[in-house]
Formats: C-alpha cells, structure tokens, sequence
C-alpha cells in the first residue's frame, strides 16, 4: 500500500536561535491559557517547551524572510478552548499563531492509550511488572461538540510512555508549524479579504461557502500542510540525536539499528509519519459532525502527500533516497496504529478501503492540476516566491 503522491519542494529555516529578548509582552485579543491552572508539573514544562519552541521558529522566520511591513511581531500561543482547534490571524500589526489548550492534551493521552497496545511497538517491554504510569481517563473521541466520551485504563512502561510523548510532540509541532505554513502563504490576509470577519480556522461551525472558496480552502490546508512536514523534519533530527540519550527506548525498539544513524533516521521517520497518521484520523472525527465544517483534504490523500514532503526532506538532510526511507514504514508503524485505534473505538481502518484509495488519488490529481490557479490568489501577501513552489 506505498503509494507515491506528488512532491513538494521544500523550505527550510534558517538555524534556530534562541535569543529572544526582543519578545515583548503586548495585550491579546485571545484569552491565553494559564498553565498554572494545570496540577502537574511535567506538564507544566511540557508546555513551556513547546511555546519556547515555537517562538524559536518565529524568531527564525522574523530573521529568515523578514517581516512584512503590515506585520510588526508573530505571536504564537495557547488558548482557552474545549474543542480541538487552531487558528491564524492578523490583528493590529500582531500575527497569531494559536491552537487550543486542550490539544497537547488530548494527544497525550491518545497516544497513552495506543502505546498501552502491545501490538503497538511490539519490541518495547509491556510486562505487568514493568509498567511504571498507571491512571485512568475520560477520553473524548470526537473533539468537537457534544465530545463523546468513554472510559480508558492505560498502564505504559517508562519505555512506551516516552514514546508516547515523543510522539504526541510531533503531532503538536506539526499543528503549529502548518499555522506558520498559513501565514507563510498569504492565506490569513486573502482570507480576511474573502471573509473579512473570520480568522482562519482550522474547524468551522457549520457554513455554507462556495464552491469555489472550498477548493481554494482544500488547497491551502495542502499548502500548510507540506510546508509543516517539511520544517517538522528538523524536529526529527532532534529525536535522531538523542537516541542514545534521552531517548533510549528507540534503542530497545530497534536494537539492530543502535549504532547505525541512517537505520534510526529512516525508523523515526516512519514513527513520525504514523503518527501523524493518527492525527488526521483522529480530526477526521470531525468531519462527520454536521455542526462542525474543515477543509483539510482526505486522510488518505494527506499521508500520500506529507510522507513524499518527508521523505524528501529528511532525505536530503541525510543524503538518503525517499525510496530507502519509505521501505516497510506502512508495515512497521502506519498499520498496527490503524489497528491500535479500531481497538480502541476510533473505526479508524474504515477509512483505508479501497473505495478511499480510489477517492485520495483523484483529490490528490485535483490539488495538484489546480494549483497554478489557486496558489496566485495568494500571491500578493505570500512570503514566499510563489514562482519557486511545487506545491
């Protein structure tokens, strides 16, 4: 089931630098999260690490590309919300960058939960006797409104527990970096132009567009989304770096691999893609509520596309061919966490029959036939030389 979509040229930042004195305290129109409001203080500086992060990749695209004449500062930053959302938007001068609280969270214990699977990772240790997190959880399964809801026991060794996490942190740069992705494409501002009292979301309340907004739409999750995976391949080298550190369970799940670089880039690379796997999934939940509207295309079409970007990218970066990363991932990650979720109650493996294949192909022709089209829309705010893009 390795099937190739289109490829994307990517982007990448300048170094990162964490120097970010010049960051200034200026009064929001969001109501940012208080973490002090959470009990727990890993999680505490689970957040903290994330937002410093992300300003680090502000930081470096302020330095990278320059800001814009209408934009004097980006603002990333969580938000009070129960739903699972993101968002981007431009006010007074100040580009936010925001997803919703309630995201890192869910995703945490999602991931707790599939990495409670023994058939998930097989390789790391599940014994009774080793497990070391223990608790149990109300776990939303749609996460938008009424936020269906079922009980789960997880039990995690200290090796499936950091692989959760790491994981899970995937997922949650990816959601900030495909923000960024917006705001690097000039969507936010044609947006405001098309509906001029609306942020971009990335979940809307039920609307009636256009057929023509909803193709545009379609294509800048496209856009944002090759764009997030390409810069989320530096993240990936992060995790490849300390896999002899901090991240011993890689080495447990791959021993054959220990002292072999190119080995762990390529499996790392596959449990990135499956990850991000489970979170189209997972959003793709929503798509079903009829008071809840998204524009992200197919899962399908998305993981066709977001594994060439990383291929590709990672590829690069390790002078590695795409077909030499791409072997067995499908086998190895993809499909026992389709499974881990079926399991659980997610009907996660409904959504790769055939018919969906078929479906994925054809949105996936779509995207990229209209793309000369749609992606001139943005390019008067784009901060990127439309000319230049593959995607």
């Amino acid at each position: 089931m390795n099937r190739v979509g289109k490829r994307f040229r990517g982007h990448y930042l300048p170094p990162l630098n964490a120097q970010l004195s010049h960051w200034i305290l200026i009064m929001n129109p969001y109501k940012e999260f208080d973490t002090s409001k959470l009990h727990d203080n890993e999680l505490k500086r689970y957040f903290a690490s994330i937002m410093k992060t992300m300003k680090e990749v502000a930081f470096s695209i302020e330095r990278g590309y320059g800001l814009p004449p209408h934009i004097k500062e980006i603002r990333p930053l969580f938000i009070e919300e129960k739903g699972f959302n993101a968002e981007a938007d431009i006010i007074d001068g100040i580009a936010y960058i925001a997803i919703s609280a309630s995201v890192p969270l869910l995703l945490r214990v999602l991931f707790d939960i599939l990495l409670s699977d023994s058939e998930v990772f097989p390789q790391l240790p599940q014994e009774e006797s080793n497990i070391k997190v223990r608790y149990e959880a109300p776990f939303i399964f749609n996460p938008r409104p009424p936020f269906e809801r079922k009980q789960f026991n997880i039990g995690l060794t200290i090796e499936r527990a950091d692989a959760a996490r790491i994981l899970s942190d995937k997922c949650v740069k990816f959601i900030f970096l495909h923000e960024f992705g917006h705001m690097l494409c000039g969507h936010i501002e044609t947006n405001r132009e098309l509906n001029p009292d609306q942020p971009l979301f990335e979940f809307y309340g039920d609307t009636t567009e256009s057929e023509t907004y909803e193709g545009l739409r379609r294509y800048w999750e496209y856009q944002a989304d090759c764009i997030s995976a390409d810069l989320l391949a530096q993240y990936i080298d992060t995790t490849v770096n300390h896999a002899h550190g901090a991240q011993k369970w890689i080495s447990k799940l791959i021993p054959e691999h220990e002292h072999d670089t190119n080995g762990i880039v390529k499996h790392v690379t596959g449990m990135t893609i499956a990850a991000l796997n489970v979170l189209f999934m997972y959003m793709d939940n929503c798509r079903f509520d009829a008071n809840t509207r998204a524009y992200h295309p197919p899962v399908i079409t998305r993981m066709m596309y977001i594994k060439d970007s990383l291929f590709t990218s990672v590829g690069e970066r390790h002078n590695l061919s795409p077909h030499a990363l791409s072997e067995d991932y499908y086998d190895l990650y993809v499909e026992p966490f389709i499974f881990a979720m079926d399991k659980s109650g997610f009907n996660a493996a409904e959504l790769w029959n055939e018919l969906h294949w078929d479906n994925a192909d054809t949105v996936l022709d779509e995207l990229t036939n209209d793309r000369e089209k749609h992606r001139l829309r943005c390019r008067q705010w784009s901060w990127l030389n439309v000319d230049e893009w593959g995607a």
